[in-house]
């Protein structure tokens, strides 16, 4: 649609003519004019142009199928994310090339991809579990990405099916962290296990609060041991990550340092020393040995911030110090931080309102 406001200028009284056309889903087209007629002319040609090239779109919708705008979309787009997001999603999108790539984009409905959901839902992993309600909206998500640029960018169609799919409910964010008790027993079984690296990965973990990729993806030249420092330069959401060290955390890096192999880049080797150790089945053992319960290796990350949280770290402190790209991942931990926030309240009261009279 076009408007026309006519404008006189102050100074030279001069008068002009402003015409604006707004289409939805497009930026809007602006000009000035000495001429109405003029103003009137280009709206409509503008106009024209637009629909015109929104015909061409559909046209190009009707000739396209989903498996080449998803392959283009690899190509081009998911080529420059993090390498967990590429390895991710591009198994996702994989998926739905099969699924449904023989169609033309402008063919692909909500009732289409409702019944690949539906089938994905019936899906079996390796080890005998149904495809969790997490894991469908993570696909659902990669294909609508898809269709953002495929729209935003391309031309290639005029609407998102996924945008009226509504996600799955998901389970409330998991936050189980040790007691006092059971840190004491599990470092105990870590100490004791055949691994020989499992203890420090552990404490470094708790230390630090980093993810178990990160922790074991560190190599020599990411230690800076003369700032307390360690820089990941890429971790799970594609951001470089500096983990700051604490007093044992640099003493188990300075021990490990001088049992080190000079020609192995990794703090901890895999036997082969050409890659990080896979410390899965003895962190299974000294869980088990250390008699915990419902607790997986991940727990230590959120074991780490848990402790933060009670020691008086705010949100944004939390988010910071593990690497999230939003506060509303940190929430979990809000209610043990509600002595700290008792603090900061009791300190507010008492500059700002201790002298009031409350007496009846």
């Amino acid at each position: 649609m076009a408007t026309i406001s006519k404008r006189v200028s102050k100074s030279t009284g001069k008068v002009s003519y402003k015409v604006q056309v707004r289409k939805k889903g497009r930026p809007p087209l602006t000009a000035t004019f000495e001429k109405k007629t003029d103003a009137k002319k280009w709206a409509a040609d503008k106009e024209a142009e637009i629909n015109q090239s929104k015909h061409f779109g559909y046209s190009i919708s009707k000739k396209i199928n989903l498996h080449d705008v998803i392959e283009r979309y690899i190509k081009e787009v998911l080529s420059h994310k993090s390498s967990n997001t590429i390895r991710g999603q591009k198994a996702q999108l994989g998926w739905w090339q099969s699924e449904l790539g023989k169609h033309s984009i402008s063919d692909i409905s909500v009732d289409l991809v409702l019944e690949s959901q539906a089938k994905l839902q019936k899906q079996v992993s390796k080890q005998g579990n149904q495809v969790s309600n997490s894991t469908i909206n993570r696909y659902l998500s990669a294909l609508s990405n898809v269709f953002t640029v495929a729209i935003k960018e391309w031309s290639y169609a005029n609407s998102n099916p996924l945008s009226s799919i509504r996600k799955l409910p998901e389970p409330k964010p998991r936050a189980r962290f040790l007691s006092d008790s059971e840190r004491e027993a599990l470092l105990k079984s870590c100490k004791e296990s055949a691994s020989q690296y499992l203890y420090p990965i552990v404490i470094l973990t708790l230390a630090t609060g980093a993810r178990k990729s990160e922790i074991l993806k560190i190599t020599w030249e990411h230690v800076h041991l003369d700032q307390d420092i360690i820089v990941i330069p890429e971790t799970k959401n594609g951001t470089t990550h500096t983990l700051a060290l604490s007093d044992i955390s640099k003493k188990i890096l300075i021990s490990l340092r001088k049992s080190r192999n000079q020609k192995c880049p990794w703090i901890f080797p895999n036997k082969d020393m050409d890659g990080p150790i896979d410390i899965r089945k003895a962190f299974e053992t000294a869980v088990k040995n250390a008699q915990l319960e419902d607790f997986k290796f991940h727990d230590l990350r959120h074991t780490a911030a848990s402790y933060l949280a009670m020691n008086g770290a705010t949100t944004v402190e939390l988010a910071a110090a593990l690497n999230h790209k939003s506060l509303q991942m940190v929430h979990r931990y809000a209610h043990l931080s509600k002595p700290h926030s008792a603090n900061v309240l009791s300190s507010m009261n008492a500059k700002y309102l201790g002298d009031e009279d409350v007496d009846a």
